[in-house]
């Protein structure tokens, strides 16, 4: 190699001999692989900025890119993060109702002033609740500046007595009867293939049945249960019929004249009978009723011990005396399924 080839072969582009030449070769490397780090570090920084702008546009990006969610307080017609949630009392119709039970029977006329100083409700707002409750036909204006309780709302109470007044009103005569015989007097309606209690009254009976409300017997052998597929309309009963052929199988044959016998019984005697046929030594009678309101079908029964009340005796006092509560029982759900108001629900 001559003096001028050697020129600018350095690294600094100065002569330099044949022995830094080796050394120059390694800077240049070592400068490549730190160009290429370099490049490497500069496009990771790049892509963690852009990741950084994204994210912090999200927020503002995201409602352009997504279909409304009712849920997003960031949506319109939502209420804000801030907005605290509705209280589910509703004062209007607190102060509505207020305005209603202000009328009893002692007070059953009253005026707008006498409804606002009874029940609380400024007055200007009670006679917009007022001729609102009469326009609907809740309130019945008397011509006077009075108004009364209006047929609509006693329809509500026929509804309510369709749905629970059976076992409402019976309560008492439950208890009466309990009380007279020191028996045990139950309320059931039919469930699928068992007769359910819906109301049981205890009294003082000297012997306590492991019976209560929601106790369930069975159809073919308990007096209710007799008492429901003798009474129940043809419809009802025959399919039910069917179903227990299905589930007594080859003992259907056996029950049939026993469900003969109820069917007598009931258009003899006016009650079913069970005597031993449940339980041992247990005796019950029953009489079925179908409310004249919704038509359900209920039975009411009164059972005791066989050693404290016979059959004789169930024959002669215990079960014409339940024929009587529900004949009474039947007339009082009749008044009320015909009065004049009972329309205008």
């Amino acid at each position: 190699m001559n003096e001028t080839e050697r020129r600018g072969s350095g690294c600094d582009g100065g002569i330099v001999d044949s022995g830094e030449v080796a050394s120059c070769g390694k800077l240049r490397a070592r400068f490549r692989g730190v160009s290429r780090c370099n490049l490497l570090l500069r496009r990771a920084e790049l892509a963690w900025c852009i990741g950084a702008w994204m994210g912090s546009h999200r927020m503002c990006m995201e409602p352009m890119i997504r279909m409304p969610d009712r849920s997003d307080p960031l949506q319109p017609g939502t209420p804000s993060m801030t907005t605290p949630a509705p209280s589910p009392f509703l004062v209007e119709a607190a102060q509505t109702l207020a305005v209603l039970e202000a009328f009893t029977p002692v007070f059953p006329a009253l005026g707008v002033a006498d409804v606002a100083r009874r029940s609380g409700v400024p007055v200007e707002l009670v006679a917009r609740i007022v001729a609102t409750l009469a326009e609907r036909g809740y309130l019945q204006p008397d011509g006077a500046g009075h108004y009364r309780l209006g047929s609509r709302l006693i329809g509500i109470t026929r509804n309510f007595l369709g749905a629970r007044g059976v076992r409402a009103l019976a309560r008492g005569a439950m208890e009466a009867l309990a009380t007279r015989f020191r028996a045990p007097v139950a309320l059931s309606e039919r469930d699928g293939l068992d007769m359910l209690y819906l109301e049981y009254v205890k009294a003082d009976a000297p012997v306590v049945l492991q019976h209560r409300i929601g106790t369930r017997l069975p159809l073919v052998t308990s007096a209710a249960g007799r008492a429901w597929l003798a009474g129940a309309p043809a419809s009802e009963s025959e399919v039910v019929a069917r179903q227990l052929a299905v589930r007594l199988h080859r003992d259907w044959a056996g029950v049939q004249p026993k469900l003969a016998q109820a069917r007598d019984d009931l258009r003899q005697l006016g009650f079913t009978r069970s005597y031993g046929d449940m339980e041992p030594e247990l005796n019950a009678v029953a009489v079925p009723m179908r409310s004249p309101i919704d038509g359900l079908v209920v039975v009411f029964s009164l059972a005791s011990p066989a050693m404290l009340a016979p059959a004789r005796r169930f024959d002669a006092e215990l079960g014409p005396a339940l024929v009587a509560t529900v004949q009474a029982l039947r007339a009082e759900l009749e008044r009320i399924g015909s009065e004049p108001w009972a329309e205008a629900s």
